[in-house]
This record gives C-alpha cells, sequence and structure tokens, in this order.
C-alpha cells in the first residue's frame, strides 16, 4: 500500500520570517509540480516555522532531482527537514521492552494494510519478543543495557538504526530512556508510542509545564509522541504534543483499533 495520490511530501523547520511559504512554493511551480496538500503552523513561543507540503511532479522526478532543486531555496532560510517518496513504503525500527502489545499493534496494523511501512529490525533490551520477530523475518537484536555498557549499546543501536537505512525508530514501550547523545544522533527519528497521555513531567499540571518549557513538539498522534533534543535536561525524554499544529501525514489508526483513522507526520526535526 503505497501513496500514489501524494508521491512526495515535503516536511521542513526553521526560524520564522517572510517569504518561506511564497519561496517554498514559487520553486516547487518551478519544477512543474502541483501542490496537493498544504500545511503551515508558527510556534509563538520559539518562533520556529513548520510546513509540510504534499505535491505530486509533472513526469517521473525523482526524490534526488527534487532535493536539488530545491536546495538553494531551503539552503536561504536554514531549513531542517526532509522529503519523503510516498511511493516507498517508509523503514522502521521498532524497539520494545517486555511488554509487546504496542509492539504487536504494529505488526498488525501492516498485516491488514492499516499501515505502510517495512520493519527493518526489531532492537530490545530482553529477549521476551524474539519469536514474535522469527514468524514475521524481522531481524532481532538483543541489546541488554546497564550503567556499564549503555554507551556501546546506543552505539550499537544508532550503527543499526544507519546499516538498515530505517527513515523511523518506534519505541513501543521501550523502557530505557535514552542518553543526550542518542538522542541528538537520532534527532528528529524517533517517536514513542502508548495507549494512554504519558506526560514527561512530574508533579501537578504537567502540560503546563511542557509549554513553559517549550517541550511539547509536533503532535503526532493522540497516542503517538514525538522524542528529540526538546528535552535536553531530562535526555532523550520522550515528551507529550500539546498545543501544536497537527501537520499530517500517513493515515494511522488510534491505539484501541477502533474508530475513524488518525494521520500522522513524517518525521521531521522540531
Amino acid at each position: 500500500m503505497t501513496n500514489v495520490a501524494q508521491p512526495f511530501v515535503l516536511t521542513l523547520t526553521c526560524d520564522d520570517r517572510p517569504g518561506i511559504v511564497a519561496a517554498v512554493t514559487s520553486q516547487l511551480h518551478v519544477l512543474e509540480t502541483n501542490i496537493v496538500e498544504s500545511s503551515q503552523y508558527w510556534d509563538r513561543a520559539t518562533n520556529r516555522f513548520f510546513m509540510r507540503i504534499a505535491f505530486t511532479p509533472s513526469g517521473d522526478a525523482s526524490a534526488d532531482l527534487i532535493e536539488r532543486g530545491l536546495a538553494p531555496v531551503l539552503g536561504q532560510f536554514e531549513t531542517q527537514g526532509r522529503l519523503l517518496d510516498c511511493r516507498k513504503a517508509p523503514k522502521i525500527v521498532i524497539m520494545v521492552s517486555r511488554f509487546d502489545h504496542a509492539f504487536l499493534h504494529l505488526l498488525y496494523q501492516i498485516r491488514v494494510g492499516w499501515l505502510d511501512a517495512e520493519v527493518v529490525a526489531v532492537i530490545s533490551n530482553h529477549d521476551d519478543s524474539r519469536e514474535t520477530a522469527a514468524w514475521t523475518d524481522i531481524p532481532y537484536h538483543l541489546l541488554p543495557i546497564n550503567r556499564e555498557n549503555k554507551k556501546q549499546q546506543e552505539d550499537r543501536i544508532f550503527a543499526i538504526v544507519q546499516e538498515t537505512g530505517a527513515d523511523l525508530v518506534v519505541l513501543a514501550r521501550y523502557m530505557q530512556v535514552f542518553s543526550e547523545d542518542l538522542a541528538g544522533r537520532l534527532f528528529g527519528k524517533v517517536i514513542n508510542i502508548h495507549h494512554s497521555f504519558l506526560p514527561s513531567f512530574k508533579g501537578a499540571r504537567p502540560y503546563h509545564q511542557a509549554h513553559e518549557q517549550h517541550r511539547e513538539g509536533l503532535a503526532w498522534d493522540r497516542n503517538a509522541n514525538s522524542c528529540d533534543r526538546a528535552g535536553r535536561d531530562r535526555p532523550g525524554a520522550c515528551h507529550q504534543a500539546h498545543g501544536a499544529n497537527p501537520l499530517v501525514g500517513q493515515p494511522w489508526r488510534s491505539g484501541s483499533g477502533h474508530g475513524p483513522a488518525r494521520r500522522w507526520c513524517s518525521a521531521v526535526p522540531v
């Protein structure tokens, strides 16, 4: 199941200033593409601008050709982001600990066609899900972590992500906290999924704390939170999106598997 209606999705973020939308869309016109969906959002607290554009080319333009054509404009505004070719299923690495319900739910959604993705590896600090991975022919990497080997094992995690060419790392009840180093190296490529709201702040009014400390990030889904550098004084913290604009992307089902389909973003640094 690939998305042929919008072969390319461009997501970007940069400091807000006039002319970003005009420059990007004008260049897409020069490249003879047709914009089919566009969203943008300005975060007043941080003065960051976020944009997502889905578009189709007039011919068989490759992602490389589009990237080269957009490079001058994106460089002008010092943007961070990526171009996603929706004709290819994104590659994901799933990380799980002992409880496998979120892992199994991902596999089910892929099997029935609700989620368009290719699982290229499973990483765990326990051996509990090895048989499940073997049943689905997914390479399984057992990487137990303790204080003494954390740096070595996180280097291996990063190497697996690089070797597999993964577009996204999904934490499916993975119960280890990333170090600041790994969180930085995987910046913009990690989301945490679970079946409830899970604020990353102790005490009262956690969402107010998140807003005040600018850790809200992009809204992925009610049950999926972006993980990146935003929580640097809590290394690798997976933070709940709150008050941010949902720059939507691929179809995604809610954690319960019932109700209308929800949508998520392609990974974008925030």
